[in-house]
């Protein structure tokens, strides 16, 4: 009440009752205060007389037995905290992994991953009469799109499982475990299935190779990093050798039989998919969101030692595997983390690294690039899609065409037409030579609801397979004889 007084001699117009609801919080933390004290004094078998002053306090404090009890607290703590985050980033234990996983062995024939399921450059007529065919539920969290072999469509997913499913009905075959998020699409090479795991937090990732015919996890290779970005192969006589991209463990080489590491070469953080020309690795490093500098390099390695030839800078990240237009390597480029208002496609000589030529975008590029021709076709970012033309170095055409956030890659349809999967207003049909806008599929309600799509349409067999970033999977069927 000493307050209050205070403040009506000074003459003041208060209401006295707000002050005791004033006080209340301090007396609140008093109690809180007081009852910690106890607590401390408690636990350390200690008279709460002898922590009174400040004094008193230090002269407890400095005791042997609290000090060493206070520092075994904190190792405690420090101990739970990094040993929950490194449960968290890290792969399962692989006897975990094969324990959980429920082999189940297949008859069929599985070709090898070589042919691009977003293009059907091949065929005569046009899109006519979509209809959709089947609508499933596999995982949710696709980044890399599907592979389709051996009559069956593989899709990953982030609940740690990837999907076979028949081509025709979407009758679910078999699921293969690993636990961690799988975001990169299966390599599927001589009966074995390849595949990466992980996310940006995730270290020490694997590259799984599960053996088709029986179902079983056959071999794997751990990496010092994620595994985001698809694997590859490489032919020589020497053996086939598969390429994956690790993250800020840089870019490893190993044998397809064994995978046993034939080179590692730590360039930087990598997460596209390492692209082979002329006996040389091409890859682009990215920036991650807690990188202390912004630095980013396009490298070409040697793809027998991973020796760096040359290495040039570049102007922002490189998330998606590179592309050549006769000498050169073109690298699409962007910030993500945070998104950046700017993006670009930069070119370079592949025996030299000689800069080329460079084009600037409204967006980041983040989908892998199409060449045909001399014409380049981007999509980025915020849903601008644009075509160039490389023999003369310039601007073609330029066509917002979808809406923002999304990673979906134009499809190529007779090198007449794109498919873009756009993220809420359906498939659109693009014309390839003046990026008009020809036609728009979407489901009806029957169907089901059109989502966000973050990859490409897969073309297969006189069907379009898409899939949505919430797990829905469908085939439509189609008339090849549409003209425009």
């Amino acid at each position: 009440m000493e307050v209050v007084d205070l403040l009506v001699l000074s003459g003041d117009v208060i209401n006295t009752a707000l002050v005791p609801t004033l006080l209340m919080p301090f007396a609140l933390i008093g109690v809180i205060l007081s009852s910690l004290l106890t607590a401390f004094a408690g636990f350390f078998g200690l008279d709460k007389k002898e922590l009174s002053g400040s004094m008193g306090l230090l002269k407890v404090l400095f005791k042997p037995k609290v000090l060493i009890s206070m520092l075994l607290l904190n190792g405690l703590v420090w101990g739970g905290i990094y040993g929950y985050r490194y449960v968290k980033n890290n792969p399962y234990p692989e006897f975990y992994i094969k324990l959980r996983h429920e082999p189940v062995p297949s008859a069929r024939i599985y070709s090898n991953s070589q042919q691009d399921h977003l293009d059907a450059l091949g065929t005569s007529g046009e899109l006519k009469g979509l209809q959709q065919a089947w609508s499933i539920k596999v995982g949710s969290g696709n980044f890399g799109g599907l592979e389709v072999s051996g009559g069956s469509i593989f899709t990953t997913s982030k609940d740690g499982y990837i999907y076979e499913n028949n081509f025709e009905d979407g009758q679910l075959i078999r699921r293969f475990y690993v636990g961690t998020p799988v975001i990169p699409k299966v390599l599927i090479w001589n009966g074995m299935m390849y595949v990466g795991e992980g996310i940006h937090d995730t270290e020490n990732a694997r590259l799984y190779g599960f053996d088709l015919s029986s179902g079983e996890l056959k071999s794997s290779f751990q990496s010092l990093g994620h595994i985001e970005g698809d694997a590859s192969v490489h032919e020589s006589e020497n053996g086939d050798t598969i390429l994956i991209p690790a993250g800020k463990g840089g870019v490893y080489a190993l044998e397809a039989d064994t995978l046993q590491e034939r080179w590692h070469s730590q360039v930087g953080h990598v997460d596209g998919e390492v692209q082979i020309s002329k006996n040389k690795a091409f890859v682009s490093t990215a920036v991650e969101r807690e990188a202390k500098e912004r630095i980013h390099h396009g490298y070409a390695l040697d793809v027998d030692t991973g020796k760096v030839l040359w290495k040039t800078g570049l102007a922002a990240s490189g998330w998606s595997a590179a592309v050549f237009y006769e000498n050169q390597v073109c690298w699409a480029l962007g910030e993500l983390v945070p998104v950046g208002e700017y993006g670009q496609l930069s070119c370079y000589d592949q025996d030299s690294g000689q800069a080329t030529v460079s084009f600037n975008f409204k967006g980041p590029i983040v989908a892998k690039p199409i060449i045909r021709g001399d014409n380049v076709y981007v999509s980025t970012y915020s849903g601008e899609v644009c075509s160039i033309n490389l023999k003369s170095k310039s601007w073609t055409w330029c066509q917002q065409l979808g809406d923002k956030i999304t990673y979906a890659r134009l499809t190529t349809y007779n090198s007449k037409y794109f498919l873009y999967p756009s993220s809420k207003e359906g498939l659109k049909f693009i014309r390839a030579r003046d990026g008009e806008l020809v036609d728009v599929w979407l489901p009806n309600a029957n169907e089901g609801e059109w989502k966000r799509h973050m990859w490409g349409v897969a073309i297969h067999n006189n069907s379009l397979l898409l899939g949505d970033w919430y797990g829905t999977l469908r085939k439509i069927d189609y008339s090849p004889n549409l003209s425009h």
